[in-house]
């Protein structure tokens, strides 16, 4: 996976992030995906800020979560 200013893209499409906020410890981001398929969603992306520089995502409805990892320099 990897994250950009401008889109999060992993191996099942791209999403371009339309909008961002921060609400304490947690990142919203507004996304449209389009995904391998071709099939294109729109949805929240909330990123949660966790111990050791971890971050825990998770798609708008609870349809996918992930621990992110920095990957080392």
């Amino acid at each position: 996976m990897t994250i950009t200013p401008q889109q999060i893209t992993y191996a099942g499409g791209t999403c371009a992030i339309k909008t961002r906020r921060g609400e304490g410890s947690r990142l919203i981001f507004g996304v449209a995906c389009r995904f391998r398929s071709g099939i294109t969603m729109g949805s929240d992306i909330v990123f949660t800020r966790q111990r050791g520089g971890v971050w825990h995502m998770i798609q708008g409805d609870g349809d996918f979560e992930a621990d992110i990892y920095r990957c080392p320099d």
